[in-house]
């Protein structure tokens, strides 16, 4: 009887040694599962940062490269100071807009004229003109001269002088380059610099010819047409 009790308790022992290796295994299962979907949580994690880090190296580079196509620093060739400004900060420029000049610090002046094609045939490089300042009366400051240094190949739009000289003309001109002899004028035994921007009268010397042969040039062509 006694044997039989122990045989029975073995038994019973046995069955629970299973069933305690069989929920050891069940655990086992359970925590490879769990690292393993911790494991694929980790990839996840990296791979989801790593996506994130690349959405902002792109945003970055896109705010860089919007920066640098607003901003643009020009650096000019000559020492001086600006003049004639005609934006501010917010303002759109055109491709060959003039915005600004740049007056160099040797103070060497130049006046820009304008002529319509009828007037540009006889006008030639060192040609002589004399001027007449805006802001000066001729009447009171005298009359000045120049020499024509430059003629434009191409004519100006109307628009372009407008925008750049503030000029107003219904037809394309031709620039004309003109630099006076002096970047003053003289009253009173007083100088006084002509401040840029200023506008100015020129008349530009085409022909010389004797008072006498002027008076009767006339006369002199009409005989030649009635020959």
């Amino acid at each position: 009887m006694e044997m039989n009790n122990i045989a029975r308790n073995h038994f019973n022992l046995a069955i629970q040694a299973e069933n305690y290796k069989k929920n050891i295994n069940e655990e086992e299962q359970n925590i490879l599962l769990l690292l393993n979907k911790k494991i694929k949580t980790y990839d996840d994690y990296n791979q989801t940062q790593t996506q994130y880090k690349k959405q902002i190296y792109d945003l970055n580079q896109k705010i860089s490269a919007e920066s640098d196509s607003q901003y643009y620093v020009i650096t000019s060739t000559m020492e001086g100071y600006i003049s004639g400004l005609t934006k501010t900060n917010g303002d759109s420029v055109s491709p060959h807009e003039k915005i600004l000049t740049i007056i160099p610090d040797t103070r060497e002046m130049v006046v820009y004229l304008f002529l319509d094609s009828s007037s540009i045939a006889d006008v030639t490089c060192g040609g002589r003109v004399t001027i007449k300042y805006d802001s000066y009366p001729f009447q009171k400051y005298g009359v000045y001269q120049g020499v024509i240094k430059d003629i434009g190949r191409y004519p100006v739009d109307p628009s372009v002088i407008e925008s750049s000289y503030g000029l107003k003309y219904s037809s394309p001109m031709y620039r004309i380059t003109i630099r006076p002899d002096r970047n003053d004028v003289v009253y009173a035994q007083h100088s006084y610099l002509i401040p840029s921007g200023s506008h100015v009268h020129a008349d530009i010397l085409l022909d010389k010819k004797m008072l006498i042969t002027w008076l009767f040039e006339p006369l002199i062509k009409f005989f030649k047409d009635n020959k």
